[in-house]
């Protein structure tokens, strides 16, 4: 029997769950991701609306894929990096990163991002495991696939996300 795996990365999507809006000291908005330290380890991510995609194509080329180990990828980056991006796209408002011990992030956070920080601690850790995710592999599966900062651009306006924010 073959068996075909397919290694998840981090969602874009969760990067807005991640965040609070906060005053800043003249009260105005500002911007705070809550990270666990990934101690400048890379995160990996992929937005959702391509992982299907992506599966689906595995699904769809069985032959080619069949008792391989497929790990997705549009991007990797640092917190710092995280931040960066968030601030270049969302510049009318600070964007500051707020990294915590990941044990204290999953603990603070609710039942999904107990999952996500678990996945924090076990992925950035390792170079193994990294290394067994690839964005040649991903763009050759979905090839109209984006990075972060794309992906960020191109849902800086969406509602569901600025409402998520507190931002009009």
């Amino acid at each position: 029997m073959s068996v075909t795996f397919v290694l998840m990365p981090c969602y874009s999507e969760a990067f807005f769950r991640m965040m609070d809006v906060r005053k800043d000291s003249e009260g105005r908005d500002k911007l705070v991701l809550k990270l666990p330290a990934s101690n400048g380890q890379k995160i990996m991510c992929m937005s959702v609306e391509e992982l299907g995609p992506a599966v689906a194509n595995i699904f769809d080329s069985y032959q080619c894929f069949a008792g391989h180990e497929i790990g997705l990828v549009t991007d990797f980056v640092t917190v710092s990096e995280v931040q960066e991006i968030f601030q270049d796209v969302f510049s009318e408002h600070t964007v500051e990163a707020e990294t915590l011990d990941t044990k204290d992030w999953i603990e603070a956070t609710d039942t999904y991002m107990k999952d996500l920080g678990q996945l924090f601690a076990g992925a950035s850790d390792s170079k193994a495991i990294m290394g067994r995710h690839s964005m040649a592999k991903t763009l050759q599966l979905v090839p109209t696939a984006r990075n972060l900062k794309r992906w960020v651009e191109q849902n800086r306006d969406n509602p569901a996300f600025r409402e998520k924010l507190g931002l009009r």
